[in-house]
């Protein structure tokens, strides 16, 4: 990474943990966006306050880590 380039730049090449940007991935919901604590129920439910959308809360993250590296893939290759 270069000095200066702010750890959010799609081109930084650390992976998402290591960047901070891997923050609220189990908090945000893969349908309609929204964040909040309150979408985790417990550690391992995930129920959107905004959508009603639920799942597994690993299965969430997983699901937006993953959305996260395709714009990180998508934006390097801009």
């Amino acid at each position: 990474m270069q000095a200066g380039r702010p750890h959010s730049d799609p081109r930084d090449p650390r992976p998402l943990g290591s960047s901070g940007r891997g923050l609220f991935t189990s908090r945000t919901c893969l349908s309609c966006g929204h964040v909040s604590v309150e979408n985790r129920k417990t550690q391992a439910y995930f129920a959107c306050v905004r959508c009603g959308y639920r799942a597994n809360a690993d299965v969430v993250g997983a699901g937006n880590a993953k959305r996260a590296g395709l714009v990180l893939r998508d934006a390097r290759a801009a």
